[in-house]
């Protein structure tokens, strides 16, 4: 494979992998399946605490889209990924601990929390604080990335596939996901938990700062500790500076040689 194509298809694995990892956070059980997680935590008017939900998602994408210029895509996926995680650990452990097994044969909700009103409002809490995060963090940057970092003559078929990744991983969590709360429960939780922080790991060491990255081919986290040029934009400016003496002082010379002749 040569240098240009290994670019290419490091970036196309990265943009593919950033789409799978915002639907492996666990939102579309948040998006997909909320009144039914929501009455097995004993959630009474469950339209309306979905309502919120969905309002909170909306508002909180507003701030990422003002700041995250300015805090980075890098350091937001970051940090989103461990607190989702956190959140779904919470709703895990907090349903496992004062859940139990429904007693009403052939209902949907096979685990419920019943007479626990501080729990199941924390939980509630819980839930909308995952859909904050990924809407300050995972949402915006995860439809930004892939065409950023993928170059002109192939970004929309970059874009494209990578698009392609998240409806398809969306679309086997939105077949996937009723059997894991029928059968497992509170344990999906923990899963989602896990792969939130399956993919900071990844994040971490695989996700680079576009230049550095494809054009170095050393992981970031390798640049801090080296020495010479790690910012191509001032080594840019620096070049264009130089060049600018050189053709001027050439051009000078001339001047120089022309009046004595």
């Amino acid at each position: 494979m040569s240098y240009s194509r290994q670019r290419y298809a490091k970036r196309l694995f990265l943009s593919m992998a950033i789409k799978m990892w915002s639907q492996l956070s666990g939102i579309n059980v948040m998006m997909y399946y909320t009144g039914y997680v929501l009455k097995s935590a004993g959630i009474a008017n469950v339209r309306f605490a979905s309502s919120i939900q969905y309002i909170i998602n909306l508002v909180m994408t507003v701030p990422s889209l003002l700041w995250i210029d300015r805090s980075g895509r890098w350091p937001s996926l970051l940090i989103g990924a461990p607190v989702m995680s956190f959140w779904h650990f919470l709703i895990g452990g907090l349903l496992m601990r004062y859940g139990k097994p429904n007693p009403t044969v052939n209902e949907p909700e096979t685990w419920i929390v019943v007479g626990h009103t501080a729990v199941s409002r924390t939980i509630l809490a819980c839930f909308y604080l995952v859909v904050a995060t990924f809407a300050v963090s995972w949402a915006p940057i995860s439809w930004l990335y892939p065409p950023e970092i993928a170059p002109v003559r192939v970004r929309a078929k970059s874009v494209a596939v990578a698009a392609a990744t998240n409806w398809a991983t969306s679309f086997a969590l939105g077949f996937g996901v009723p059997p894991l709360l029928r059968s497992i429960s509170w344990r999906m939780f923990f899963l989602f938990g896990a792969l939130n922080i399956a993919a900071f790991v990844h994040i971490l060491f695989a996700l680079e700062e576009m230049d550095e990255m494809f054009e170095h081919g050393e992981p970031l986290w390798k640049t801090f500790r080296a020495k010479g040029e790690t910012d191509r934009l001032d080594k840019l400016a620096r070049d264009i500076e130089l060049y600018a003496s050189v053709a001027s002082n050439s051009e000078a010379s001339q001047i120089l040689k022309h009046l004595k002749s």
